[in-house]
């Protein structure tokens, strides 16, 4: 089944600065706003897509990917308990979708499935593997308790789909909520709840490893780190004597071998619970082989290729130029160059570009084009042209329901 692409040019302006504090960003926003008609500015297009319409559909938590042909892939969630994620295709070439496939249909056809049994969300990234097949984790919520005390009834299931033949073949089964994916080359990664359960699987091999790298009570980071070597990196979240949280990032090679630690003061906040605190949000690579990522309040760090087989944590600062900001999305911009990233402020989401290396940022609100009742999350995914694709859910007319939101922007 496909459905034609629709969608909404917003234009939007932007507004450059260097390393502002509070008072003068909004004194410079609020200039900027009333001469923004004479202003020099530099337009940027907003689209907004619509996947194929489902009535059970209600948002796209970070489910995206590509494939090698330029197809970009979204997994959209359920909400109600026996509804069903399901995966779309979208082709930016032409702008046609695809409807490619249903996990609980799956579940039937592959007999992987129990009676009784849905999977409502597709909350994982959609990751190639170096097989040419497309990764990515299904997972149930029903019984799980958000302090970390029970896991969701029928857990989660590790898929892989022929992104040409729209062919599915079940992977693996597990007790956890597999929330995050990641891979490189031969090799795929899934991070579970609760307690930061790690799955190595070798998709040559089919062999699975299996660790667990610490969480206290409901704490889940949002994504799981891989480099292009096949390190491993999670968070470890647990109390001190005092019985305050900390967090330290936990370096595995390949193998999921623990090598290391290295402390993350900020990942925290004073008022944070585990289950309120989403980890790791935004990643990205970074142009020098390692990788880029945003934590939960908006910290920005880069972790460098492996030196000797240690790898090299490096503390950025704050992504959000103005202060601590939710920082859900990274992606790399004109080869790593610079980033750019979705930053939830106060009741609207702005599209943030930092340039490392000079420390100036320019801001392009989103508006009208996430429209009111909107929640955007975190995305890495970029097409052939360079465009940024923003997902997560928005109101319906009717109280109390969403469906999916997908934004494409051209930075």
């Amino acid at each position: 089944m496909t459905a034609d692409l629709t969608h909404t040019r917003v234009p939007m302006r932007t507004f450059r600065w260097i390393r502002p504090g509070p008072v003068l960003l909004f004194l410079c926003l609020a200039a900027a706003r009333m001469v923004a008609a004479a202003a020099d500015v530099v337009p940027v297009v907003v689209e907004r897509l619509h996947p194929p319409r489902d009535d059970a559909a209600d948002a796209i938590w970070g489910a995206t990917g590509i494939d090698r042909d330029g197809n970009v892939w979204f997994g959209i969630s359920a909400k109600r308990p026996g509804d069903s994620a399901r995966l779309v295709r979208f082709a930016p070439s032409s702008g046609q979708w695809t409807e490619a496939g249903a996990v609980n249909a799956e579940l039937v056809r592959s007999g992987a499935g129990r009676p009784g049994e849905s999977q409502v969300k597709i909350h994982s990234r959609i990751v190639e593997a170096a097989d040419g097949w497309l990764y990515f984790a299904s997972m149930d919520e029903e019984g799980e308790r958000e302090d970390g005390s029970a896991l969701p009834r029928w857990g989660s299931h590790l898929w892989r789909v022929d992104p040409r033949t729209l062919r599915w073949e079940h992977v693996l089964a597990v007790p956890e909520g597999l929330v995050a994916l990641g891979g490189a080359g031969f090799e795929v990664v899934a991070l579970g709840y609760w307690n930061h359960v790690i799955y190595r699987y070798d998709v040559r091999t089919g062999e699975v490893v299996r660790r667990e790298a610490g969480a206290v009570g409901g704490h889940a980071s949002r994504n799981v780190l891989v480099d292009t070597s096949g390190n491993v990196f999670v968070p470890r979240a647990e109390r001190d004597g005092t019985g305050r949280l900390r967090a330290s990032l936990v370096h595995f090679d390949r193998n999921l071998h623990e090598t290391g630690a290295s402390p993350l003061p900020d990942y925290f906040g004073p008022d944070d619970s585990p289950e309120s605190n989403h980890g790791v949000v935004g990643l990205s690579p970074d142009a020098g082989g390692g990788l880029l990522f945003t934590t939960h309040h908006g910290q920005w760090y880069r972790i460098s290729a492996q030196e000797g087989g240690t790898a090299r944590l490096e503390p950025l600062g704050l992504f959000p130029s103005w202060g601590e900001a939710y920082t859900p999305s990274l992606f790399a911009l004109e080869g790593g160059r610079r980033f750019g990233a979705v930053v939830r402020r106060a009741a609207e989401h702005v599209f943030l570009v930092r340039d490392p290396q000079s420390g100036t940022a320019s801001v392009f609100p989103l508006g009208e084009a996430a429209g009111p009742g909107s929640l955007l999350y975190g995305s890495m995914t970029m097409d052939a042209q360079g465009r940024c694709y923003l997902v997560g859910r928005i109101d319906r007319a009717e109280p109390g329901r969403h469906e999916p939101l997908v934004l494409r922007v051209q930075p």
